[in-house]
C-alpha cells in the first residue's frame, strides 16, 4: 500500500513539474510562460536610438533618419523622416495595439503597413506573446536556432550561444521565407538592423549614429 501511494505521489509530481528549456535539436519546448534562451533585441537599458536609414520598396528609394524611443516598459515609438525633416512615417507600438500617427501617402497601403507592423513588432517584442518554442538544428556549433509561434505567425531566431544575442530573425511560410531581419551588435547595443522582403522588393537598412 505504501509503495502504491509513493508511486502515485511521484507520478503527480512529474505531472505538475514545470518543463525546462533543455531539449534536443528538433524537440518542441512547450511551457506556460515559455523559457527563452536569448536576450531581447531592445533590452531593459534601451531608452532611445537614432539610426541613419535607407528605405527601398519596389522602385522607390528613400533616405533619412529613423528615431526609436521606448515610451514605456511595453511601448515604442518609431519615426522616419528624410534629411529635410519631412515625416515619412510615425508609428507607435504597444503590446496589444498599433497606432499609425502619420504615414506618407505613397506608403499608406494596408498590406505594407501590416507588414511593417509585424516586422518591427517582432523586434520590439521579441520575447512577448510566444505560444510555442521549438529548438531546431543549427548549422553552426556556436549558434542556436529556435522556431517560435506568435500571433503574427512563425519565426526562426538565430542566436549566439555565447552572448545570447539574436543574430537574425526570419519569418517562415509554407513555401519559403518572406521577411528576413539581420542584426548587428556592439557590446550591449544593437548598432545595425537590416529588414528585407523579396516578395515586395522591400529593404530597410538602419545604422545607429547615436543613443
Amino acid at each position: 500500500m505504501r509503495i502504491f501511494l509513493f508511486a502515485n505521489l511521484i507520478f503527480i509530481a512529474l505531472l505538475i513539474r514545470p518543463l525546462t528549456s533543455v531539449a534536443s535539436r528538433g524537440e518542441a519546448i512547450i511551457v506556460t510562460d515559455t523559457v527563452k534562451s536569448w536576450d531581447p533585441v531592445f533590452g531593459d537599458d534601451f531608452q532611445k536610438g537614432l539610426y541613419r536609414a535607407t528605405f527601398d520598396i519596389s522602385k522607390n528609394h528613400l533616405t533619412g533618419l529613423i528615431f526609436i524611443k521606448k515610451t514605456s516598459d511595453t511601448s515604442y515609438r518609431i519615426l522616419f523622416s528624410n534629411e529635410f525633416g519631412m515625416q515619412i512615417f510615425d508609428f507607435e507600438f504597444l503590446e496589444k495595439e498599433f497606432i499609425v500617427h502619420n504615414c506618407f501617402p505613397s506608403l499608406d497601403r494596408k498590406s505594407l503597413i501590416k507588414l511593417l507592423e509585424n516586422d518591427f513588432r517582432i523586434l520590439f517584442f521579441s520575447n512577448h506573446g510566444i505560444k510555442k518554442i521549438t529548438q531546431e538544428r543549427s548549422e553552426a556549433s556556436e549558434e542556436q536556432s529556435f522556431k517560435i509561434k506568435v500571433k503574427s505567425g512563425k519565426w526562426i531566431y538565430r542566436i549566439s550561444a555565447a552572448s545570447r544575442k539574436i543574430l537574425s530573425i526570419r519569418s517562415t511560410g509554407k513555401v519559403f521565407s518572406k521577411t528576413r531581419i539581420e542584426l548587428g551588435h556592439s557590446s550591449e547595443l544593437v548598432t545595425g538592423i537590416s529588414i528585407s522582403n523579396p516578395l515586395i522588393k522591400l529593404h530597410i537598412s538602419m545604422s545607429q549614429i547615436s543613443r
